[in-house]
């Protein structure tokens, strides 16, 4: 196809549908005639602050129609979204805006506001409120503007940093709309079909959804922080939300208190769940199969956005979905999966950390190809050689010891001193003493060259602590500098 506007793609079956409830406000049912005049709204007061094409506008908004406004007034327009989590370190904002140049930061609610305020010190951050009001007295344009061309840069896309700082992405038009398009083609999502939207909306994975979903004209619920996961799942009854292992997991712990309900709105709905971010623990395994729960995994990252894709038309069991793009996928010959992608990181000199190479994107995951479906065995960083010579996968390693009820997470690693180690984050079961056994258990069925050595109990890893990426991704470099001097020798 010939590439059109951004947003005549995106209006042009003129049936979007969102809905949300949060403490600032509460929409339902709001069309695509109000999100066109309000997408007007927000081009005439970008123009009025005198933005112009290649400018840098950042927005700290959680999930909300509002931030799909500003999106789509930003890039329509020529400049460049910059979109962060509203929950970001304020230190890293000051960095993002001495990097990037920030022309403006607009946030989603007055409460966003006042925190960064005082921490920034910032003339240019503005509340979606008083946007609007300043809006009042701007004339608004008859037409929406649309300067975008495929090879302009759209946005900036942050990767979580789960081995490494968080880098800067830049997408273009082309590649943003390549991708959600053909993405949107492997589902049947139509007017009728009800989306939920959990996941944090800078998070690639879900903002790439988030525009396949505007594609397809489904109607978009942003999740109420007030409710639970289970509560948003049940009220808004959806077709169709975006998951990490994470939150599945509290997901399926929460369905326990709504046993009946929970089974009810399975069967009724059959409820499309993609899954992204991390493996599935093989212990939820059994809950998912118990329930008849679908979970159609996926893989994608920052840098290539979404790479497959499982559907109940294009399913295999095991795997991370059928490859969107085959001939822009393949696996060298160490067994890393590389991509070939439209995008590099922002201000470095691309490719110079070995992460890019000829425009192939070095994805430091072990995977295989079979019949264009993709299947994952691991990471890089996961795969170690012990002093004996012998190469040992973490991951296997971390999902036997995660089948233990008094396990919540566990990290494993491998230290030319001490050997296999291991940091536990523990379940209400859990103690050191149980913890102790269970390693002990574990080691008499190994050679002693595949022994936990030492091991740690950590505190909950969170995204507050730092143990957690915004994307529910644990940080292993982050956990193994905090508790490798907590390290207790295995007796």
């Amino acid at each position: 196809m010939t590439f059109s506007s951004f947003l005549n793609l995106l209006f042009q079956n003129k049936v979007l549908n969102f809905s949300q409830s949060s403490v600032e406000r509460s929409y339902k049912n709001l069309n695509t005639d109000f999100y066109i005049n309000e997408v007007r709204k927000i081009q005439a007061w970008l123009k009025a602050r005198n933005i112009k094409e290649g400018d840098h506008v950042c927005t700290l908004f959680e999930n909300s129609i509002e931030w799909n406004i500003c999106d789509a007034a930003i890039i329509s327009m020529g400049a460049i979204h910059v979109s962060l989590s509203p929950t970001i370190d304020s230190n890293k904002v000051k960095s993002v805006t001495k990097s990037c140049d920030l022309k403006l930061i607009l946030v989603g609610t007055p409460i966003i506001k006042e925190l960064f305020a005082f921490k920034l010190d910032s003339d240019e951050l503005i509340s979606f409120n008083q946007i609007l009001e300043e809006c009042a007295a701007i004339e608004l344009p008859k037409e929406l503007l649309s300067r975008c061309e495929p090879n302009m840069i759209s946005s900036l896309f942050f990767t979580s940093g789960t081995s490494s700082s968080t880098k800067a992405v830049y997408h273009t038009h082309g590649t943003i709309l390549d991708n959600a398009m053909k993405t949107a083609e492997y589902y049947n999502f139509s007017p009728d079909t009800i989306a939920l939207s959990i996941l944090p909306i800078h998070y690639a994975f879900e903002r790439m959804y988030n525009y396949v979903y505007q594609f397809s004209g489904a109607s978009i619920h942003y999740a109420n922080p007030q409710l639970s996961l289970l509560e948003n799942i049940l009220v808004t009854q959806a077709d169709v939300f975006c998951i990490v292992p994470k939150l599945l997991e509290e997901l399926l712990h929460q369905s326990k208190e709504e046993e009946t309900t929970f089974k009810e709105y399975i069967k009724n709905k059959k409820p499309l769940i993609i899954c992204s971010g991390a493996a599935i623990p093989n212990h939820l395994y059994g809950f998912l199969e118990r329930d008849n729960i679908d979970i159609y995994e996926m893989y994608g990252s920052t840098e290539a956005l979404i790479v497959s894709a499982n559907t109940p038309e294009r399913y295999r069991k095991g795997s991370s979905g059928h490859i969107l793009f085959p001939e822009r996928v393949k696996i060298d010959t160490t067994g890393q999966l590389q991509v070939n992608i439209g995008s590099s990181y922002y201000h470095s000199n691309f490719g110079a950390n070995g992460e890019v190479k000829d425009g192939w994107f070095q994805t430091k995951d072990i995977a295989y190809i079979e019949n264009e479906f993709l299947h994952l065995s691991g990471r890089e960083s996961e795969t170690f050689k012990n002093k004996e010579g012998l190469f040992l996968n973490s991951s296997e390693i971390e999902a036997e010891l995660k089948a233990s009820p008094l396990v919540k997470n566990v990290l494993v690693y491998y230290d030319t001193n001490q050997g296999i180690c291991a940091i536990f984050e523990l379940t209400q079961m859990g103690n050191k003493r149980a913890v102790t056994e269970l390693i002990k258990g574990y080691n008499s069925k190994r050679d002693y060259s595949k022994r936990i050595n030492y091991y740690a109990i950590s505190s909950s890893w969170t995204v507050e602590s730092g143990e957690m990426t915004i994307s529910f991704k644990v940080k292993r470099n982050f956990i193994i500098q905090k508790y490798k001097n907590e390290l207790i020798a295995v007796n």
